[in-house]
C-alpha cells in the first residue's frame, strides 16, 4: 500500500501531543481505578464528553441518510468521510464511558444479561447495531476505490477489501443494500441521538432531568454537532473542502436552520421550568445561568455556539466556506458547553453538592488529562483513517453551481429547492 504521509501534519502532531499530555491520566486510571469512596458528583467531565461524542456519531450519520435513504445524491461524495466520523466518534464515546466505569472489564455482562426494560440496555444494543452498520456501509462504499488501489499495485490488503470487485468491471449495484443499511442506521442514529437524553430523563430522582423534552433537545444538539464536525473535518482534511464546496455550504445552511430550532427550544425549556415553580428545578437553572461558572452558558453556549454561529451562516450576502467552517467550530464549542451544563449542575447542588458546600465542581488533573488523551486519540484515528482509507479519493467532484446558487438565497425554502440538491 502506498505511503500515506510525506511530511508530518500539524493536525496529527497536535493530536499526538494531546495524547502525550493525557498519558499520566490514563496510567493513573489503570493503576488506581475508581476511588474507594463514592464520588460526591458521580457523573462529571467524562460523562459530559461521552454525550458529546455520542451526539457527533449520531449527527454525522445524517449525511449518509440524506444521500442513500432520501436520495439526495449531492451528499454522496461526503458519505465515506461522514461514516468515518461516526465510527471514530462512537469508539471515542465508548472509551469515555469505560473510563468512568468502576469495572469496565464487566461491561460485556449487559450483553449477556440484558434487561429489556432498561433504557441503558437499549442504548447499548443500539451502539452495537450502529457500529456494525457503519463498518458495513464503509466496506461497501469503498470497494471500488480499494479495487483501483489493488490494480495499481496496492497489495493483498487492498484486493481483499475490494471484496471481489475488479477495477474496470461494471460498477456493482449496491443501491438496494445501501438504502436498507441506511434506513437501519438512521433508526439507530435517531435512537442514539435522543436515547442518550432519555438515559437522563428516566432518572426520576434527578428532578431537572426528569423531562420528556430533553430527548428532543439532545437529538437537535446531536444533529448540530455531527453536521458541524463533518463540515469542519472535510474542510480541513478533504483538500481544503474545495471539491465539496457546494455541498459543505448546504450543510452550513442546514446547521443554521437547526440553530434557529435550538434557539426556540432553549427559551421554551426555561419558561416551562420557571412557570412550574419547582424549587429544585429552578435551583439548577440558577446554577447554570448565575452559578460559579455562568460564562460556560452565556459565552460558550449562547454567545459562541448559537449567536456567533448564526451570524456567520446567515449574515453574509454570499456565504463562504471559511465562514461556515468557523461557524461549525463555534457550534461544536456551544454543544460541548451544553453537555457540561446539562450533566454537571444537576449533581452539583442541593443534596449532591460537593464538600465545599457551594455546589462548585472543577475537574481535577486526572479527568482533564484523560479527556486530552481521548480527544487526541479520536483526532489521530480520524486523521489516519482519512489518509489510509480512500474516503475522499475516487469521488468525482460534481457540478455544484445549483447548490451555490441556492445558498446565495438564505431564506428560500428547503422544499422548493430540493430538486436542485439531487
Amino acid at each position: 500500500m502506498r505511503t500515506a504521509f510525506k511530511t508530518p501534519s500539524p493536525v496529527l502532531l497536535g493530536c499526538l501531543v494531546m495524547m502525550a499530555v493525557g498519558v499520566p491520566g490514563v496510567l493513573d486510571r489503570i493503576a488506581n481505578g475508581q476511588p474507594a469512596s463514592p464520588q460526591l458528583i458521580p457523573w462529571g467531565l467524562w460523562i459530559a464528553v461521552y454525550t458529546f461524542f455520542s451526539g457527533i456519531a449520531a449527527g454525522a450519520y445524517v449525511v449518509a441518510a440524506l444521500a442513500y435513504v432520501f436520495d439526495y445524491r449531492r451528499f454522496r461524495p461526503l458519505v465515506p468521510f461522514a461514516l468515518l466520523v461516526s465510527l471514530v466518534s462512537l469508539v471515542s464515546a465508548i472509551v469515555f464511558v469505560l473510563a468512568d466505569l468502576g469495572h469496565p472489564e464487566r461491561a460485556f455482562h449487559i450483553l449477556l444479561r440484558s434487561n429489556t426494560r432498561s433504557m441503558m440496555a437499549w442504548v447499548i444494543g443500539l451502539y452495537n447495531v450502529f457500529g456494525i452498520v457503519l463498518v458495513t456501509m464503509l466496506g461497501v462504499l469503498l470497494r471500488p476505490a480499494f479495487a483501483q488501489r489493488a490494480a495499481e499495485g496496492g497489495g493483498r490488503l487492498s484486493k481483499f477489501l475490494a471484496f471481489g470487485y475488479v477495477h474496470g468491471a461494471p460498477p456493482p449495484d449496491d443501491s438496494f443494500g445501501l438504502k436498507l443499511l441506511g434506513m437501519v442506521g438512521l433508526a439507530c442514529a435517531l435512537g442514539l441521538g435522543g436515547g442518550v437524553g432519555a438515559l437522563f430523563s428516566v432518572l426520576g430522582s434527578r428532578a431537572f432531568w426528569h423531562s420528556g423534552l430533553f430527548p428532543i433537545t439532545f437529538l437537535i444538539s446531536a444533529l448540530l454537532s455531527g453536521l458541524a464536525f463533518v463540515l469542519g473535518g472535510a474542510s480541513l482534511l478533504g483538500r481544503g473542502g474545495n471539491a465539496f464546496k457546494g455541498t459543505l455550504l448546504i450543510l452550513g445552511r442546514l446547521i443554521g436552520y437547526l440553530l434557529v430550532v435550538e434557539m426556540i427550544i432553549l427559551p421554551a425549556e426555561t419558561l416551562i421550568v420557571i412557570n412550574g415553580g419547582i424549587p429544585s428545578h429552578i435551583s439548577v437553572l440558577k446554577a447554570i445561568g448565575a452559578g460559579p461558572y455562568p460564562w460556560v452558558f452565556w459565552i460558550l453556549q449562547v454567545g459562541i455556539g448559537m449567536l456567533s454561529a448564526l451570524l456567520l451562516v446567515f449574515l453574509p450576502k454570499r456565504t463562504s466556506l471559511a465562514a461556515v467552517s468557523v461557524a461549525s467550530l463555534c457550534v461544536l464549542v456551544g454543544v460541548f458547553a451544553f453537555r457540561l451544563n446539562f450533566v454537571i449542575p444537576q449533581l452539583a447542588i442541593g443534596d449532591f453538592a460537593i464538600s465545599d458546600g457551594q455546589g462548585t465542581y472543577l475537574p481535577d488533573l486526572v479527568e482533564w488529562s484523560l479527556v486530552a488523551f481521548g480527544a487526541g486519540l479520536a483526532g489521530t484515528m480520524l486523521f489516519i483513517g482519512s489518509k489510509l482509507l480512500p474516503v475522499f479519493s475516487g469521488n468525482t467532484p460534481l457540478d455544484f453551481e445549483l447548490a451555490t446558487r441556492w445558498v446565495a438565497r438564505p431564506w428560500s425554502g428547503l422544499l422548493r429547492h430540493q430538486e436542485e440538491w439531487r
